[in-house]
């Protein structure tokens, strides 16, 4: 959904173990989630709205699966979207669901839908934000209640830091995430914070996507995709 280029590179950092990926649950078919974003790039502000949807079964499959999709935009307000194929057995908590498909594509604005090889390498910091805390990552006691077009989510908080050293770059997220297990896919919002630094340069970043909508029956950005 956003893609900078000092993070692109850094496809190491797709094969970092995860604890607690946001995506905790799968929803039923044809249930869909759309989020508030609020990104602030080394003090320059975008606001955004990303959606995640779960589009529909595939029946030819050797095990049951889902596709998802994730609906957003590039930090320059062009539309990216990925279609991901996930067997259902790979949702749950310490497990790795968009690590997992056996099928990836991705559709940049109005362009003819492109097969990629693995969605971890094709978009590296979409992948780490959605990947959640680390290992060190800890509930907090306190929840945090999250206000949304039908009411309130009373979330559980989890914190935690990612770091990352590699050549030139040196890289820490700290993670912030709310869940809630009546939530499409339990996830409710996020705050996380990006500090990265290549060759003496930091470059800091900041996301926060709150849940806004709940979506029924969505439609997919891949017709042709099935």
């Amino acid at each position: 959904m956003l893609r900078y280029s000092m993070l692109i590179a850094v496809t190491a950092f797709a094969s970092t173990a995860v604890a607690d990926p946001l995506f905790q649950t799968l929803p039923e078919d044809g249930v869909g989630v759309k989020f508030h974003v609020n990104i602030v790039l080394n003090g320059v502000e975008q606001v955004r709205t990303w959606q995640v949807l779960s589009v529909g079964k595939h029946a030819k499959s050797e095990e049951p699966s889902r596709w998802i999709e994730l609906h957003g935009e590039a930090y320059d307000g062009t539309p990216v979207k990925y279609k991901l194929l996930i067997p259902e057995a790979e949702f749950g908590r310490g497990k790795n669901p968009l690590g997992k498909a056996t099928q990836a594509w991705r559709r940049i604005g109005d362009q003819t839908p492109e097969k990629i090889e693995d969605f971890k390498t094709a978009d590296v910091y979409l992948y780490t934000l959605l990947s959640g805390p680390g290992k060190n990552a800890k509930k907090l006691d306190d929840k945090k209640a999250i206000g949304w077009q039908k009411g309130n989510f009373d979330c559980d908080v989890l914190e935690g830091t990612s770091r990352l050293s590699l050549g030139v770059l040196d890289m820490t997220v700290k993670h912030r995430c709310f869940r809630h297990e009546k939530a499409p896919f339990g996830f409710v919002g996020t705050e996380q914070e990006f500090e990265v630094t290549v060759n003496g340069k930091t470059n800091h970043a900041t996301i926060e996507a709150l849940i806004v909508d709940i979506l029924r029956k969505p439609a997919t950005a891949f017709p042709e995709v099935r």
